[in-house]
């Protein structure tokens, strides 16, 4: 069984979670499908929701109204609740209009550049922005995709019922809050600050340490049908260093070394060679190459890639690990480690609350020195959402506010400049790793800066005190 309960934004934040605090709604099975569930959701809006929302109920100075605020679920939520599509398909954003394109691998969610101005330096396809150079496929022109409405949510389920599709609207039937008299999905689909910094950090953990064999490439096979990092898909060349030395044998040192000595220069060069060969053979390959110097020509070494630019190697992870494992954390945060191997290492089970404290806080400290232009790319993101986290105040200054001492707070100045540096951070990022690579939730945190403005401080609406489906529940006289 799935819940829906609701919380009364009216009280303070921490009051809100309290089990005595929380009301229980609904109770449905989880195995029926939006439509299914469909009429539920309608009986009981019709019945109980609409009527607080209208007429309200008596209270100690008159009636008060009863709205519902807005509704945070996970991404897999979203899509059966709003009854939408997956993230997967054309269309997977739950707050904009957005058609992802479709490249060499599947679809590709960088599309972080249509949020800058049109005279942005990152929308250039070459570009030097903060003292690195990054480079994309094309330059961007185009605008930023348009905010889904109430009105567009129906629009798409009537054509999705006319035409016999939906893979390019997005939307297969009306959202369970279709029949609620004060809906307004643009201010009703909240931002889910919880699971998608989560998956943003599992995506550049992936990059920065890797995942596979297949994610690598995958990588660098993208990459090179769309033209992008031409290092990492180009042949690996015998270095200089060693041409030199090889272009300096002589014939005379050849004929006189072993079998031995022939196959360690051919296995410098990449060359395989079957046990049972001769050793003129042997000579005679190695005087190919000899000659191939000195014409001249580089050798290719077959197989061997050069490394990923935004990788760390092996000496550099073991740096960045030692750096974590060497911080003292305090009473009760939850610690980025565990015995002796820090999530770099990924030993050990994360539980989210790790994860957005190795995000926000570790994750930029412990790079320093390494992978200079994703980490400038993450340093000017996580600088944005450290901002839209809000700040905590001075005892002072906080009762002058009427917050409670040692809350979080977010001033309206800041989130535009928040916005901006999510939105550069995300672009550089897209500027020197592979697109395809990267995951629908880094879109999503696009829309934080207007979220915050309507919302305000998203992670006082997280999901990580309660269930899988919440409904906020505001109340005003």
């Amino acid at each position: 069984m799935v819940p829906a309960e609701f919380i009364n934004l009216s009280l303070p934040p921490h009051m809100r979670y309290d089990p005595d605090n929380m009301i229980p709604w609904m109770l449905f099975p989880n195995d029926m499908d939006a439509s299914s569930q469909l009429k539920y959701f309608k009986y009981v809006i019709k019945h109980e929701l609409n009527p607080l929302c209208t007429d309200g109920v008596e209270g100690p100075d008159g009636k008060v109204v009863i709205k519902v605020f807005g509704a945070a679920m996970d991404l897999k939520g979203k899509e059966k609740f709003y009854n939408q599509t997956s993230v997967q398909s054309y269309c997977g954003c739950s707050t904009c209009k957005v058609h992802y394109e479709q490249g060499p691998g599947g679809p590709i969610y960088a599309l972080a550049r249509r949020y800058l101005p049109p005279d942005h330096p990152l929308r250039l396809a070459q570009c030097t922005f903060k003292g690195n150079t990054y480079e994309f496929k094309n330059n961007e022109v185009l605008d930023a995709p348009g905010i889904k409405t109430t009105q567009t949510l129906f629009n798409f389920a009537a054509m999705a019922r006319r035409l016999g599709v939906e893979h390019y609207l997005g939307q297969k039937g009306p959202m369970m809050f279709s029949m609620y008299k004060s809906i307004k999905y643009e201010n009703f689909n909240i931002l889910e600050w919880m699971h998608n910094l989560a998956r943003s950090f599992d995506n550049f953990l992936d990059l920065l340490v890797g995942r596979g064999a297949q994610f690598d490439l995958r990588a660098r096979n993208t990459s090179k049908q769309i033209g992008l990092f031409r290092s990492i898909w180009e042949p690996k060349f015998l270095s200089q260093v060693r041409s030199r030395a090889l272009g300096l044998i002589t014939d005379e040192q050849i004929e006189s070394n072993n079998a031995v000595w022939c196959r360690r220069w051919l296995r410098v060069c990449g060359v395989k060679i079957e046990a049972n060969t001769r050793i003129a053979t042997l000579r005679g390959r190695v005087k190919e190459l000899r000659n191939q110097v000195l014409n001249g020509e580089r050798i290719v070494l077959p197989n061997q890639y050069n490394p990923l630019p935004w990788r760390l190697s092996t000496v550099a992870k073991k740096i960045v690990d030692k750096r974590v494992l060497r911080i003292s954390y305090p009473h009760y945060a939850p610690v980025c480690a565990i015995d002796d191997a820090s999530f770099y290492e990924r030993a050990g089970c994360w539980r989210t609350a790790s994860k957005l404290v190795a995000f926000l806080v570790i994750l930029v400290p412990s790079l320093r020195g390494f992978v200079p232009k994703l980490r400038a790319g993450l340093r000017s993101l996580i600088e944005g959402l450290r901002i839209l986290e809000g700040q905590s105040y001075s005892v002072n200054e906080a009762r002058e506010l009427n917050l409670q001492p040692g809350g979080p707070a977010l001033k309206k100045d800041d989130i535009k400049r928040a916005k901006t540096l999510i939105i550069e951070g995300l672009a550089m990022i897209e500027g020197c790793c592979p697109i395809c690579c990267l995951v629908p939730a880094l879109h999503c945190l696009c829309h934080y800066g207007e979220g915050a403005e309507i919302w305000g401080l998203l992670r006082l609406l997280w999901m990580i005190s309660f269930g899988s489906l919440t409904m906020y529940h505001a109340c005003s006289s």
